[in-house]
Parts: structure tokens; sequence; C-alpha cells
């Protein structure tokens, strides 16, 4: 089985040949040593937008420009109920971004900002897709992505972490209020990316109970995740969510929720659920991971043995793929990777035994 066909069959219920190992496109190797890796099994992991949002009463600029040595892109949104910026740090790691600042500031921008949000209108870009997944071939497999859930869009994209903290409790009627506006929005595209050809959609993420708390995110996020779920299942698809963080404090509501695939789970040292408990709490659930990044540092037989480790704790191994979603320090990725390919082809075979 080549990399598609084994992960295709992990989201179907099947079981594949063996453990599929995969990394992010973007953080792929480049040269001889992505050929040797591929050659021993890893493919890629690629996340392909279904929708793209346009503002037919807004006006949206973005211009790139250079202060004290840094590029920055400023994005102005003048609507008809008034204007806001955002700046951003450019030219990161893998094209990355960094908001310098965001786009709502006081609380005169929340009215702006929620314009903007309801004035989007998806339109699919499913040709787009299409020619992705025929690209990858059987080099990878290609999963739909959608935006941020409502209050992740907000504190990630509109207000920022340590703002949205003080903007919740000073200005409680705006800051919900937007949360409706994203939430509108979001609902636009269910139905949208529902009738797409992806299989796997994957709904934002990157949700950590100690900013959003156990109470909001079973109130505000979970609710959007089963909203969605619920209507890809009508359509024959499967939807997963970028759970990185600690997930013990809320294993139980992922569990009670309608995600069929928990995607970029962080076992420990990184994170505070094992893959055993994982297993356990989730036994209808892909656990689809990503090895622990601060194993990448140790030695060959560290890595192997974190592994092996991991395989230990999977059960049969069904319903697991081995991932790469976070950053490989650049003089780590061709030792660590090259070690858990090669663990993998001698160890990961299916079904699993103790």
């Amino acid at each position: 089985m080549n990399v598609h066909d084994r992960v295709e069959a992990v989201f179907k219920g099947d079981m594949p040949d063996q453990v599929p190992f995969t990394i992010y496109a973007y953080m792929m190797p480049k040269g001889e040593a992505e050929r040797r890796l591929r050659s021993k099994g890893l493919g890629f992991c690629w996340r392909a937008d279904l929708v793209r949002w346009e503002h037919p009463n807004c006006d949206i600029k973005t211009v790139q420009y250079r202060e004290n040595g840094v590029d920055l892109s400023r994005t102005i949104y003048r609507t008809p109920v008034g204007d806001i910026y955002e700046i951003n740090r450019i030219g990161g790691e893998y094209n990355s971004s960094w908001k310098v600042e965001w786009p709502v500031k006081s609380r005169e921008d929340y009215a702006v900002m929620a314009f903007v949000a309801r004035d989007a209108v998806p339109v699919p870009v499913f040709d787009q897709f299409k020619k992705t997944v025929a690209d990858v071939g059987g080099d990878g497999y290609v999963i739909g992505h959608y935006t941020y859930s409502p209050l992740m869009s907000i504190i990630v994209s509109s207000v920022g972490f340590e703002t949205a903290a003080y903007h919740m409790m000073d200005y409680p009627d705006e800051f919900w209020a937007l949360y409706d506006a994203f939430n509108e929005k979001a609902r636009k595209g269910y139905r949208v990316v529902a009738k797409g050809p992806q299989f796997m959609m994957l709904y934002g993420g990157n949700v950590h109970p100690a900013i959003i708390g156990r109470e909001r995110f079973a109130k505000y996020v979970v609710p959007c995740y089963n909203e969605l779920a619920d209507i890809l299942h009508e359509n024959g698809k499967i939807m997963g969510v970028h759970l990185d963080a600690n997930n013990a404090e809320w294993a139980d509501l992922v569990a009670s929720s309608h995600i069929d695939v928990v995607e970029a789970f962080t076992p420990p040292p990184d994170c505070n659920l094992s893959v055993a408990d994982a297993r356990r709490a989730w036994p209808d659930k892909v656990v689809s991971l990503n090895f622990p990044s601060s194993v990448h540092l140790e030695s060959p037989d560290k890595i192997r043995a974190a592994t092996l480790d991991i395989l230990s704790q999977a059960g049969d191994g069904s319903r697991l793929i081995m991932g790469i979603t976070e950053d490989i320090p650049a003089d780590c990725w061709e030792k660590s990777l090259e070690v858990i390919a090669d663990t993998l082809n001698a160890s990961g075979r299916l079904p699993l035994t103790p």
C-alpha cells in the first residue's frame, strides 16, 4: 500500500498494512534526504482549502513594507460602518506570519469586525482541491481545511489572546455579539464544504484548556464542531480537529463530541494525555498524532524507544496515524525522521501485537 492508501484505510475504519507515517507537506525536507525518507514510507499530509471568502461590501487591501529592518504587511478593512487595520510580521519559518497588531483594538472596532464577518461569502474552490489531490497522488493524503471555530477566530485572528481576556470582561456585549457574527459566517460555509470532493475535513483547532477553559470549550466550541460534523456525516464525510495541546482536561468532552479524528494529538512528554489513555477515552475516533517535538532533540536510541512506546500503547494499531505536525529543528529532522520511519517499518506492521 502507498501512503494515500494507508491513510484512507485508517480514515475509513479499515486496517492498512502498517501504521501510516505523514508530515505536513510544507515541512517536508527537499533533496536526497527527502527521496530516501519517502522511499521508507514517509508521505505528505496536505491541508487544502475548499472555499475562499469574498467581501462584496468591504474594501480590503494589503500592502507590504519594511520598517526598522523588519518585513511587515498592513491589511486595511474599509466598511460602511468604519475602518480597522491589522499588521503582520512576514517572512517567518515555512513562509509564516505573526500578528503585530490585531484588527480589533477598541470597543468601537467590534462593530466593524462584525460587519466584515457578516459580509463574508464562501466561494467553492473545489477544482483547486482536486488538482492538489491529483498532484500528490499516492505520495500523501489531502484533507479539506476549514477556518477556525468562531471563538478561536476572534481570539487568534481578531483580538489576540491577552486582549480577548480583558475584553470578555470589559465589553461582554460587544465580544459575544462578534462571536455571533463569526458563527453566522462559519455556518454559511458548512453546507458548501460538505458538498466538496474531500473525504476528511479539518475544522480549526489549536484550542488549549489554559486559555479557553473547559466551560467555554463545552459551551462555545464543541457545539460548532458538532454542527459541522453532523452536516459532513450526512454527506458521507468525516471531520477532524487539530487538538495539539493538553487534552486530559477535556478528554470526556471530546469523547462525547461528533469529532471523528483527533488530529495533531501530542502525547507526553510534551502534553498530558498518553496514547493509551486517548485510546481508552476515544475508542471510536482516529488518533492522528504529532510525534512529540521535544523528542526530536534526543539521541536515535531515545527516538526509537519513544516510537516503540507509542506503538505499545496503541492496541492493535487500528485508527492510528503517526504524524509530524510541529516544527523540527533544522539540525534534527533528518536523524529523527529516519529513525521513526525505520522503527515503523520494523515494528509498525498491522495488526500490532503486544
